[in-house]
């Protein structure tokens, strides 16, 4: 019996998505107009919590019900043993990114045992809603993009849990997490996923699973405690000169005629601005923390590049130019571990992990194995044996 009763994200295929710049974040065009994300939010709203086996209550963690409260309409919240699902999009935010709250795998019978906890942890004051699963060392934290709560994961997590416990969150400003209380940089945003371990009880090591921004925050996070990290999985992940790479290559505005790149252009600024989005990120402040990220020494790392480029540059030359510099920036995530695998995945946009989740799957798992006995990664070619549409550098 599965604890799971959601649409599955896929449904909302995720490549035919118009990008923006801001951690490579999906733009929702046409969202009110489309019945297919209309259909998805209204399922998304009107859902039930979902009962679960059984549930673990961790050492200062508190339920979260006010997300079923306003599911419920001011009916009573659920039962402790039921299973709050957390999400949802804002329409009024241009920077989205993907889908939305996380599924918890509660397993009925059989001869895997899930031990699912959600709630809600305190950090500084301020509330973050955190969901684990699954029982097993390392502990694999999954980071969602910029925009994204923790559920984007939903085809993921529960897989995952059949192997080792993992854990989710929705990081300030996203899902039903408080609000920041002022603008943040990833070096801030790192700091927090610190307390918010020690808060909430979690056991290390760990094996990070970072998509676009949320790869970044692991980078730092890795950077400022590398005895806690046992392995990263990174899967189309931003770095902090990804935008200014891009800027560089734009030629500057004309004095007269079209500006084939102005749309482009402004987007790419925008991105700066901490006001455009949910998390209020300063991604000058965050670049420059970044630089300081300098070597993961031999911790397990997977480094995943989407096999095309969801921005729109206005001509084929740039946007291949644009593809290049993505594709160079994560082979420079991949050296900063002498024990690394690169791949592209070639059949998927920015979602790798909704287009292609073998993939991703063979990456957790290969990292967390590689962990737990402190051996070397198999060569990319081993790693994705029998996988389809993955190209090895």
């Amino acid at each position: 019996m599965s604890g799971d009763d959601r649409t599955r994200t896929g449904d909302l295929s995720p490549d035919k998505r118009v990008l923006s710049p801001l951690s490579y974040a999906p733009e929702w065009r046409g969202w009110d107009s489309n019945p297919r994300f209309r259909a998805h939010e209204a399922r998304e709203d009107s859902r039930s919590s979902t009962a679960l086996c059984e549930q673990v209550w961790p050492a200062g963690v508190e339920p979260a019900i006010s997300g079923a409260q306003n599911r419920r309409g001011g009916q009573a919240p659920p039962r402790p043993d039921e299973c709050l699902s957390s999400g949802g999009y804002d329409r009024r935010v241009r920077f989205v990114v993907a889908a939305a709250a996380v599924v918890l795998a509660a397993g009925c019978g059989g001869s895997q045992r899930h031990v699912t906890s959600n709630g809600a942890v305190k950090v500084d004051g301020r509330r973050l809603v955190v969901h684990c699963s699954g029982t097993g060392s390392p502990t694999v934290v999954l980071e969602a993009g910029l925009g994204l709560s923790s559920s984007t994961w939903v085809e993921i997590q529960p897989l995952v849990a059949r192997t080792t416990r993992v854990c989710a969150y929705d990081r300030l400003g996203e899902g039903e997490s408080d609000k920041p209380a002022s603008v943040q940089s990833v070096e801030d945003q790192a700091k927090t996923l610190d307390a918010l371990i020690q808060a909430a009880g979690w056991k290390g090591p760990f094996v990070f699973v970072g998509h676009s921004w949320g790869g970044a925050v692991v980078q730092q996070f890795a950077a400022d405690h590398t005895e806690a990290v046992a392995g990263m999985v990174l899967v189309d992940a931003s770095l902090g000169d990804q935008l200014q790479r891009w800027l560089g290559m734009i030629p500057p505005k004309p004095k007269r005629g079209l500006d084939l790149y102005g749309p482009i252009r402004e987007s790419l600024r925008q991105a700066l601005d901490p006001r455009q989005n949910p998390e209020e990120l300063d991604w000058s402040a965050s670049a420059d923390d970044l630089q300081h990220v300098t070597t993961l020494g031999k911790i397990p790392l997977v480094v995943l590049t989407a096999g095309t480029l969801g921005l729109e540059f206005p001509t084929m030359p740039s946007q291949d130019r644009a593809y290049a510099i993505w594709v160079d920036l994560h082979k420079r995530l991949a050296r900063l571990s002498s024990n690394s695998v690169y791949a592209v995945a070639q059949h998927s946009g920015h979602f790798i992990y909704q287009s292609q989740p073998d993939v991703v799957m063979a990456s957790i798992r290969a990292v967390v194995h590689a962990a737990r006995d402190d051996r070397q990664l198999p060569r990319c070619q081993a790693l994705f044996h029998g996988l389809d549409a993955v190209g090895c550098h």
